[in-house]
């Protein structure tokens, strides 16, 4: 499966908007419910991190899971 998204990297919109910050770690989360494009509660979920580098190059944003779970920045 691939996502493909567009926007800025800011907006301009800092109270309601994620900034996009380069080479910095970004924790990512994804989920979806297997079988059915229905409005349902998911059943696979699982979380991940990434780094956009200043040259445009997309990394594995190396961070721990464990860090990413029960986090008030993240959650």
């Amino acid at each position: 499966m691939t996502f493909v998204t567009r926007r800025p990297l800011d907006t301009g919109d800092s109270e309601k908007d994620f900034l996009v910050k380069l080479d910095e770690a970004i924790p990512m989360s994804w989920a979806y419910k297997k079988g059915t494009a229905d409005f349902n509660k998911h059943d696979e979920k699982s979380v991940w991190s990434l780094t956009l580098n200043s040259s445009g190059k997309i990394e594995d944003g190396g961070l721990d899971k464990s860090e990413l779970l029960r986090n008030d920045n993240t959650e």
